[in-house]
């Protein structure tokens, strides 16, 4: 799989009806915490809150990691409705990821049903 070049700008963009929605969220941390506020534990780094689907969405769903060299993983956090992924090329959504899943440009995430294409330039 390929991985993002140093300098690249790794983001999550928002799909709904199989297109861009036009929300986008730049991934800037190593680590992030992707789901909807709680006023319990309090939040998260990608909270998706206002988003159509978060009835769909656990308070920490998934979480979106960087590793040293640069590649990026996406992992379940044990979520009610899964996270899965479809690789770009790929016609539909492979089974709900049980273990980190390394991601590449263009693959295409769902964490519960709020659907996302993951970019890295």
């Amino acid at each position: 799989m390929a991985r993002a070049a140093a300098g690249q700008r790794a983001r999550l963009v928002g799909m709904r009806f199989g297109a861009p929605s036009g929300d986008e969220f730049p991934l800037l941390a190593q680590r992030l915490v992707v789901g909807r506020f709680d006023p319990e534990t309090g939040p998260v780094d990608l909270d998706l809150s206002s988003a159509l689907e978060n009835a769909h969405i656990s308070r920490p769903h998934g979480e979106l990691y960087r590793e040293a060299d640069g590649r990026w993983f996406v992992k379940d956090l044990g979520s009610a409705n899964g996270v899965f992924v479809k690789a770009g090329g790929d016609a539909t959504f492979g089974p709900r990821i049980t273990a980190p899943r390394q991601l590449s440009d263009g693959d295409e995430l769902a964490f519960g049903n709020a659907r996302f294409v993951f970019k890295t330039g």
